[in-house]
């Protein structure tokens, strides 16, 4: 999909003053106008929905030079294509691809109310409504099981964090099982012929097998999102790249899509800034408007 640069008497479509020259302006230029991303009418334009000056600085305690702390409104007139996202602004831009604000506010209503699903994440937090909404449709565990369940919204959102709530966001009404939380485990050997289970080699520790599963081509895309046991990111990778929201970081040595790079992000604790895995805005704009509105 592509959209004009100007109007028909030449008056610029650019929203932002730092988006020219990316190749990931086009999309936010739409998610702009589609309303995720404020646009420069209105006041402050900031694509932070939450007014944050930074994230906690006790989980950053350190910001490196140069880096604007995730979770900071960009300055007047920018998007801040490079910045890094926080979890609580990767809830909103979800959310937002699939409600408007009316439609949370009844959806909320109708499922509980003010009822709180995260310690860290209470009616009061400025991400709530975005947060809760994700937890109540099965998008989001947490980032903490137990009897005082976290969603660590100050965290930065990694890309394999993103990926996981964007397919079951997506896909859930088509395959339920996408919000079982069943983890999945690849075994040697080729799984027969007669098996409900696809790709060869995939088991589950579910009973009856996870449909989402089923619908994952056995070809890896990406080198570094193995079909290893623990890896339970693993398909939802993979259908990010079966439906073209992604092609990755990396086409490969061959440029074809084959044997490529996602960059996952750390694979667990906290997420370091300036880690090659983590989200930036321009990714989730153009993930956000791939996935929900081409």
């Amino acid at each position: 999909m592509s959209t004009a640069t100007t109007d028909e008497y030449g008056n610029s479509y650019t929203l932002y003053t730092d988006i020219a020259g990316l190749p990931e302006a086009q999309a936010i230029t739409i998610a702009a106008n589609v309303g995720l991303a404020p646009n420069l009418s209105q006041a402050p334009p900031n694509i932070t929905p939450f007014g944050f000056s930074g994230v906690n600085s006790t989980i950053y305690p350190t910001i490196p030079a140069g880096v604007t702390a995730p979770g900071t409104a960009p300055a007047a007139g920018k998007f801040g294509p490079n910045d890094e996202v926080t979890r609580a602004e990767m809830a909103y831009w979800i959310i937002k691809s699939q409600f408007d604000e009316t439609a949370i506010t009844d959806y909320l209503a109708s499922t509980g109310g003010n009822t709180v699903t995260f310690v860290d994440v209470p009616v009061s937090h400025p991400a709530y409504r975005y947060i809760e909404v994700m937890a109540r449709r099965g998008y989001t565990s947490g980032c903490a099981a137990g009897t005082a369940r976290r969603y660590c919204p100050d965290y930065i959102s990694t890309r394999k964090d993103l990926a996981v709530f964007m397919i079951r966001a997506k896909m859930s009404n088509v395959f339920p099982s996408v919000l079982s939380g069943c983890s999945f485990q690849f075994v040697a050997g080729t799984t027969p012929l007669t098996s409900t289970l696809f790709p060869p080699g995939l088991t589950t520790n579910c009973a009856t097998g996870d449909n989402f599963g089923l619908f994952v081509t056995g070809l890896q895309y990406f080198t570094d999102n193995p079909k290893v046991t623990g890896n339970d990111e693993y398909v939802f990778i993979q259908k990010m790249r079966e439906l073209r929201i992604t092609n990755g970081t990396n086409l490969g040595a061959a440029n074809d899509g084959r044997n490529g790079t996602y960059t996952r992000g750390v694979v667990a604790g906290v997420p370091p800034i300036g880690d090659p895995g983590n989200l930036l805005r321009k990714q989730v704009a153009t993930f956000m408007i791939r996935g929900f509105f081409y």
